[in-house]
């Protein structure tokens, strides 16, 4: 029975066209949805490749973003960077300058020392001819000291009066008049040094005071000692203020210096500038 449904199917054009024409449809309505099939899974396939790029897109505009927030905020610390570096330099400048100043003062104050090495190189030449000049003199006073000292008692009187008529303006200027100073010879009669002892005394007495000399042609500390000495003895016998001079031709500056706090009036032609 099959074979004559085929049969006439085949001997009838017309069916035979429509059943054909049908199965074409068929298989074209079948390719169809298969393209459409696979047309959508493409379009899934695409939406999602979409979606994911859109996604990667996102993140990667927040990269840019985040990317240009730091591209700007290292513009910013480059440009406060750019303005500390300049400051550094303006400030290396100024140190630049005052170092050369320093160095030009340092220059110039190397030059003075060395000015002033040679200055003391030759004041040290100098000092130490005077200091053997002085050494000489010293030498030659003592050895005057020793010879005015070897003299008889009434050749030292005389010596004394020489020097103290050379020093007449000086003592007139403290109210001496040197032709009026007397030798003479005073006791201790109290025993403040030494009771019973007598002791020479050049002296001028007036109306208020006792002025008593110590005449040396080099003074010493034993001439401060001996008006020290007189002092005592002739405060304990009078109630006149006893004034002390040292009168000499020369006298060392350590000697000056003690006579003076001992309060004694120094009067001296020369000073010699010594060590002590």
């Amino acid at each position: 029975m099959g074979e004559d449904v085929v049969e006439r199917i085949l001997k009838d054009q017309r069916l035979l066209n429509t059943i054909v024409s049908a199965v074409e449809e068929r298989v074209r309505a079948d390719l169809i949805v298969s393209k459409v099939d696979e047309l959508q899974r493409a379009v899934n396939s695409l939406v999602k490749a979409v979606q994911d790029n859109s996604d990667q897109i996102k993140l990667v505009w927040e990269r840019l973003e985040e990317n240009d927030k730091a591209i700007l905020e290292l513009q910013r610390e480059e440009a406060r960077h750019s303005e500390a570096i300049q400051g550094l330099q303006r400030a290396v400048e100024e140190h630049s300058k005052v170092l050369e100043e320093h160095s030009k003062v340092i220059q110039q104050h190397s030059e003075a020392i060395q000015g002033l090495q040679r200055a003391v190189e030759e004041h040290s030449k100098v000092i130490e001819r005077h200091s053997k000049v002085i050494e000489e003199l010293v030498f030659s006073f003592k050895q005057l000291k020793v010879s005015i000292d070897s003299f008889t008692s009434r050749a030292g009187i005389h010596a004394q009066k020489t020097i103290m008529e050379l020093y007449r303006e000086a003592l007139k200027l403290h109210g001496v008049d040197p032709s009026n100073v007397k030798h003479g010879v005073v006791e201790d009669i109290a025993g403040v040094i030494e009771k019973g002892r007598k002791y020479e005394v050049d002296f001028y007495e007036t109306d208020d005071y006792v002025y008593v000399f110590e005449v040396k042609n080099l003074a010493d500390e034993g001439a401060i000692e001996q008006l020290l000495i007189r002092r005592k003895v002739l405060g304990s016998q009078t109630p006149k203020e006893v004034k002390l001079f040292l009168v000499s031709n020369s006298i060392e500056e350590a000697i000056r210096r003690q006579a003076r706090k001992e309060g004694i009036t120094v009067i001296a032609g020369h000073v010699i500038r010594t060590r002590r």
